[in-house]
């Protein structure tokens, strides 16, 4: 069993991580605030950068749900809370998946989370997205390199 509360956090990141790529909703309910921030500071334009509360980001999960033949497949998982705020900590993982448009998406990520009262509070994830950009079938032009 752990004692610290820094222990604690990095056990319910970790929950809350497998759940995530799980598409696991009834233990995330459980496992995040009611009004839970949720960022991708440096997405596509077109993605839903900043959303609060839940059932926001519910929506924005089932979205990513549809897109995808399974599991987000999230593996090589590692998190850290930060010594001088236990509250807060970063995670590193990966992710390896098959898009119902046939692409196969592979990316890697830095989480960032706030925990409240044994619960997610805020989640910004931090992530390239030219990768992701391309497993749904766009294109992106290097300026000057000729290359997609």
């Amino acid at each position: 069993m752990t004692d610290s509360p820094a222990e604690k956090n990095i056990a319910l990141v970790e929950d809350f991580l497998d759940a995530l790529g799980r598409f696991d909703f009834e233990r995330l309910e459980a496992l995040a605030t009611e009004d839970i921030v949720f960022t991708i500071p440096f997405g596509p334009a077109e993605f839903t950068a900043h959303v609060q509360g839940r059932d926001e980001w519910f929506a924005v999960v089932r979205g990513w749900s549809e897109q995808l033949n399974g599991t987000e497949n999230l593996h090589d998982l590692r998190v850290d809370a930060l010594s001088s705020t236990p509250d807060e900590l970063v995670s590193f993982y990966s992710s390896d998946m098959e898009m119902k448009n046939g692409y196969h998406y592979t990316n890697a990520y830095i989480g960032r989370f706030v925990v409240r009262d044994g619960r997610v509070a805020r989640f910004d994830e931090y992530f390239d997205s030219l990768p992701f950009v391309r497993s749904l079938g766009g294109t992106v032009t290097v300026p000057g390199s000729g290359q997609a």
